[in-house]
């Protein structure tokens, strides 16, 4: 099971490692890019202290990663639904589309 979990959030990290350079490369500013990069590391330090969180109630034991893994995958795919959001808004009030 720990194995399963931790597959499903490798391709869940793929894919939202797609969507961010994606959403990355269509930003036209430097600006804009750097907003992108800090709310990313920071959602980053959010994701893996939730997932430390989450998985303690096991902690130390046989669950523990298969709860760990299973948080970064459900995580992971929330914050790559955003990123998938952001790249198909199209009205001038998107994030990323501001003035510098």
């Amino acid at each position: 099971m720990s194995m399963c979990g931790y597959y499903h959030w490798v391709g869940a990290d793929i894919q939202l490692n797609r969507s961010y350079n994606n959403l990355l490369n269509k930003l036209g500013t430097k600006a804009a890019k750097n907003k992108l990069i800090n709310a990313q590391r920071a959602w980053l330090a959010f994701r893996d202290a939730t997932c430390k969180y989450e998985s303690d109630g096991m902690s130390s034991g046989t669950g523990e990663s298969v709860l760990y893994n299973g948080c970064l995958a459900t995580v992971t795919e929330e914050r790559n639904l955003k990123l998938m959001e952001y790249l198909k808004c199209e009205d001038t009030g998107c994030p990323g589309t501001g003035f510098e």
